[in-house]
């Protein structure tokens, strides 16, 4: 996965030249939707997808079609990545992946337009859309968690509060936190955020 900001600001950054014919607070909704599977304590194979492209989710309704994106995003991030070698120089963990990710949303969460329209899109779920296997009940604490992370900027307690929410233990929470400390010495990873999102 991608952090929620990240999904968000792609999805918004390419959403009006290549997505438009969706509806955008449903699409949105559903590109932040898959990690649930934290949540739910499913497979990732239950809310991701493989080897899509754009025309591939013409048929989906605009939640599907989000969702979908999400795994379009994860990854074209993936294979970036890779080509740009950047693991053998980052701190080595088990929580690296997720490192990252919540340092990219640090990275590029000024990018994150249209917060204030958030709220009313998380009022307005379009539960006949969600075809996941995932209950109502988690699908209505999914949200809550999500909309308090992005509000603001990621910090320390912003991510905690996620994680946990999502069924992250308190020393899991704290080495993530500690792995994110030590990418933030790291400008070139900065930087290679910042080129992923201007060529995305």
């Amino acid at each position: 996965m991608s952090a929620p900001d990240v999904h968000i600001i792609l999805a918004e950054k390419v959403f009006d030249e290549d997505l438009s014919a969706f509806d955008r607070k449903d699409f949105m909704l559903g590109t932040i939707f898959p990690d649930i599977r934290y949540l739910a304590g499913i497979d990732r194979y239950q809310t991701h997808f493989k080897d899509l492209k754009l025309t591939d989710l013409a048929q989906d309704n605009s939640f599907m079609a989000g969702a979908k994106f999400h795994s379009i995003v994860d990854e074209a991030r993936m294979a970036y990545l890779e080509t740009r070698g950047v693991y053998p120089w980052l701190p080595k963990s088990q929580y690296i992946h997720s490192a990252l990710k919540f340092f990219e949303d640090e990275v590029l969460h000024d990018r994150l337009t249209g917060k204030d329209r958030l709220p009313g899109w998380f009022r307005a779920l379009p539960y006949e859309q969600i075809n996941f296997p995932v209950d109502r009940q988690c699908v209505d604490r999914w949200y809550p968690l999500l909309l308090e992370y992005l509000e603001a900027p990621p910090s320390k307690e912003r991510i905690e509060k996620l994680v946990l929410g999502m069924g992250f233990k308190h020393e899991e929470v704290a080495e993530l936190n500690a792995v994110i400390g030590e990418i933030r010495g790291i400008p070139e990873y900065a930087q290679i955020v910042l080129d992923f999102y201007d060529n995305f």
